[in-house]
């Protein structure tokens, strides 16, 4: 192979490269609603089913439709290939689906409607180019012969000393009525023992329905993680769902600092004794601490070394000072806390003196707030300009080192 043909085809991978990101970009100009719907199983009896194809960038684009999954062979689309107007910000899709006399097995089949969009050429060019592809799921439920139910667990979390409130939908799933249905609901600790329980109200579900009972338990713990289990008894039989809940604000605090053996022009260490309030250990705890004069002058700013802290106890933060350049007077100690991806701060009035740092005790920390920058939603967000500034990269080295060979 030829330079020639070699660097030709260098230059198209590279193009195809720089499509294949810029076309990622337009995943947001295609919708479909609903994204999952679910329909009873009715044997022999043929349902037609709607969903919108979401032209969210209001333009002209063709799309082709398709069907996959278990139930794909019961479904019947008449026009696969849809065209969509600039001036149509949603487009209307029908298809049917063709129950069986039977299906064996009880419980969701499913089948996916894929709306695939390609260029606007489609119908002009034998190989297309496909652009954005999205999902509509269709749920077929086959109910359970007798009773059969299911249930979810949502908890409504609260602040020490108020209400948490439980919420349990419950499905009838089978064909048989449910007389009566209710949870028990047991609040267990970090250690998982039980520290209370309460009892919904009863209801009556008819077969393939919904509904919901409550509960609320009066949070008088601690902050930190609960764990709570709901037994949900129908008639004679139950089922378990569980879910984590919060009470309280996650919040590490400055309970005090102490400077000891200190005297002006030296440095100064300061023992920052922070409390853990929350019912798990915290990891990696460490703090920002700024020297601030009174004309807002900073003569330190110290990151500390981080610490893990138990529940319910109490750490040490070491910061230091060097004070050559200080003078008595007051200062404000300015302490910001950081764990498990929050903030809080607190503001500490200090006193210098010659041979000693007093500190003024201030009210309570409060939570400043989780931290901005690249987090896993910040990289969620962004990841498709992250991937093209990597391709950007690569494609610059590609350029680089074509160049220099070519020089040669």
């Amino acid at each position: 192979m030829s330079r020639t043909t070699l660097n030709r085809n260098c230059m198209l991978v590279l193009a195809a490269f720089v499509m294949l990101f810029a076309l990622a970009g337009q995943s947001l100009a295609l919708g479909v609603a609903p994204t999952q719907k679910v329909i009873d199983f009715e044997p022999g009896q043929t349902k037609e089913v709607k969903i919108q194809i979401i032209n969210d960038q209001q333009k002209d684009f063709k799309a082709i439709v398709y069907a996959r999954g278990e139930m794909a062979n019961y479904t019947n689309i008449r026009d696969s290939l849809v065209t969509v107007k600039a001036n149509e910000k949603m487009k209307e899709f029908r298809f049917n689906v063709s129950m069986p006399s039977s299906i064996d097995k009880p419980g969701d089949h499913e089948v996916e409607i894929v709306v695939l969009e390609f260029g606007d050429d489609v119908e002009e060019k034998a190989i297309v180019t496909a652009r954005v592809a999205v999902v509509s799921k269709l749920i077929v439920r086959v109910p359970y012969p007798g009773k059969y139910a299911d249930a979810k667990l949502f908890i409504n979390s609260a602040n020490v000393n108020e209400t948490v409130t439980f919420k349990v939908p419950i499905y009838n799933f089978g064909d048989e009525a449910i007389e009566e249905a209710w949870a028990e609901i047991q609040i267990l600790g970090a250690t998982y023992e039980v520290i209370g329980k309460v009892e919904t109200n009863r209801i009556r579900l008819e077969p393939k329905s919904e509904n919901s009972v409550k509960a609320g338990w009066l949070a008088d713990v601690n902050a930190g993680v609960y764990h709570a289990v709901a037994i949900v008894h129908y008639d004679d039989k139950t089922v378990r769902v569980e879910e984590n809940f919060e009470v309280g604000n996650l919040l590490v605090e400055v309970e005090n600092v102490i400077v000891d053996e200190f005297r002006l022009g030296e440095i100064a260490k300061f023992d920052i004794i922070v409390k853990n309030t929350w019912n798990e250990l915290l990891k990696d705890v460490y703090g920002d601490v700024k020297v601030v004069d009174e004309k807002g002058s900073i003569y330190t700013n110290y990151k500390t070394a981080s610490i893990d802290i138990p529940a319910y106890s109490k750490g040490v933060l070491e910061a230091y000072w060097d004070t050559k350049e200080a003078q008595i007077g007051k200062y404000d100690l300015d302490i910001t806390l950081h764990y498990k991806g929050k903030t809080s701060r607190k503001v500490i009035e200090t006193h210098v003196n010659i041979d000693s740092i007093t500190t003024k005790r201030m009210p309570t920390a409060e939570v400043v707030g989780a931290k901005s920058g690249a987090g896993p939603e910040f990289i969620k967000q962004n990841s498709v300009l992250i991937i093209s500034v990597i391709i950007l990269i690569i494609i610059n080295i590609g350029w680089f080192i074509y160049f220099k060979k070519s020089k040669k």
